[in-house]
């Protein structure tokens, strides 16, 4: 087995830290919006996410519901949650789902995130910025007000989420603290940095998304490792540079490698570098790799992720 397949091996061995990741555990089947029976999912502060399944006959169906028609991205429900209101009143309601994790992060560790979300057909507004924060101690309050925090995986300022069609996919990798062992996702910012736009819609509400699907995962991305060196002198050992892929899911879309210059002197995802660049040998030397490839989820091998890893190694002569 190669290197990489031993150390995808690894990680293979991991599990989503998220419990309940796409809402399909409840307690009882809702009717009505504010009732948040979802198991293991709890609101962070005073205000009422919403719960949505298809097992509703009322107004928290889905696909179809009060806030607009959405099929789940996976499964039978989703929740969803108001984000910020654009300063149109004084209040500021803030609506944020929270979760413990399965165990607690470990420190300097990278981990993964991902989560979807989808702008509701009902409100008038759409926003950027919703973000996933970790905390080592359950925040909560008993107001419906932002919680002034910095999430470590936040969609990009700017770029504002107004998909109603389809799932947007918000994901980020972070090294993590240690011990943090509660999520919490939402609007963090606050008014002043949080971009706002009117969409058109029957309503002039606050952004209000569905969100579904949710995971972390350890060392996902980390774990795409290539040698530190090689030595290309035909002596049939160690004479190319590639990673083998054991795992024939893994689709390396892209393997690329530069000299100290930053000239491309490889760049091929389906064939190993073997020391030459227009069939000149080069010198001993550092050089950097560039890799993109999608992963099969440890635990849904039918999901990917895309994963991109820089690193050196040193051609010996």
């Amino acid at each position: 087995m190669s290197l990489f397949g031993l150390i995808y091996s690894q990680a293979a061995a991991q599990i989503n830290l998220v419990p309940n990741p796409s809402f399909e555990e409840y307690d009882s089947c809702p009717n009505y919006i504010s009732e948040f029976f979802v198991q293991k999912w709890v609101s962070a502060n005073g205000a009422t996410p919403d719960y949505f399944n298809s097992c509703s006959a009322g107004e928290v169906n889905v696909p179809l519901n009060i806030f607009g028609l959405q099929n789940a991205a996976r499964g039978n429900g989703y929740v969803g949650f108001f984000s910020n209101d654009s300063g149109k009143t004084s209040l500021n309601y803030r609506e944020y789902v929270q979760c413990k994790l399965l165990r607690p992060l470990t420190a300097k560790k990278k981990y993964f995130v991902r989560f979807y979300v989808s702008l509701a057909e009902s409100t008038g507004q759409a926003c950027d910025q919703i973000g996933a924060f970790f905390s080592k101690d359950q925040i909560s309050s008993t107001w419906v007000e932002e919680f002034n925090f910095v999430p470590q995986v936040v969609s990009s300022k700017g770029k504002i989420i107004s998909q109603r069609n389809e799932w947007v996919e918000i994901k980020g990798d972070f090294i993590a603290n240690g011990d943090e062992e509660y999520l919490t996702i939402g609007v963090f910012q606050s008014r002043e940095i949080i971009n706002t736009i009117g969409v058109e819609s029957l309503s002039d509400g606050q952004p209000y998304y569905y969100l579904d699907d949710v995971c972390v995962y350890e060392g996902l991305c980390n774990s795409i490792v290539l040698p530190t060196a090689f030595s290309p002198n035909n002596d049939n050992v160690n004479d190319f540079y590639y990673p083998l892929l054991s795992d024939e899911s893994i689709n390396l879309k892209n393997f690329a490698i530069y000299n100290r210059w930053g000239e491309i002197v490889h760049n091929s995802p389906l064939s190993p570098w073997n020391g030459e660049f227009r069939n000149i040998p080069q010198a001993q030397d550092t050089y950097t790799y560039f890799i993109y490839a999608d992963l099969p989820l440890p635990d849904i091998l039918t999901e990917t992720i895309s994963c991109k890893q820089v690193g050196t190694f040193v051609l010996v002569r």
